[in-house]
């Protein structure tokens, strides 16, 4: 719907919500139906959350661990996640988190 071109320099953040704000509502003049808006975890603020949630458009954000430890995640998956056996000594699991997010302060 748009796009939005930046020198590298530039933070993802910058301005983001107000360039959210005007896609979703370009697109609901458009058309009558769900929308879903995939983000990258440069842009998992509260702005942006508060906003699609104010907006009732489905979204998903990229995960950005951050300061957590990958020994979490990989305990996580063990107990909630399907494990695969590539071959020997090669072991996968996949698995998802869904969240149900209320609005952030």
């Amino acid at each position: 719907m748009k796009n939005v071109v930046r020198k590298r320099k530039t933070h993802v953040q910058k301005n983001a919500d107000d360039s959210i704000d005007m896609s979703l509502r370009y697109a609901w003049c458009i058309m009558n139906l769900p929308i879903l808006v995939r983000l990258d975890d440069g842009n998992d603020a509260a702005d942006n959350v508060n906003l699609l949630l104010d907006q009732e458009a489905d979204f998903i954000i990229k995960r950005n661990p951050r300061k957590e430890l990958p020994e979490q995640w990989l305990d996580f998956a063990k107990y909630d996640g399907r494990h695969i056996e590539m071959r020997v000594g090669k072991d996968i699991y996949l698995g998802s988190i869904v969240v149900q997010p209320e609005r952030f302060i």
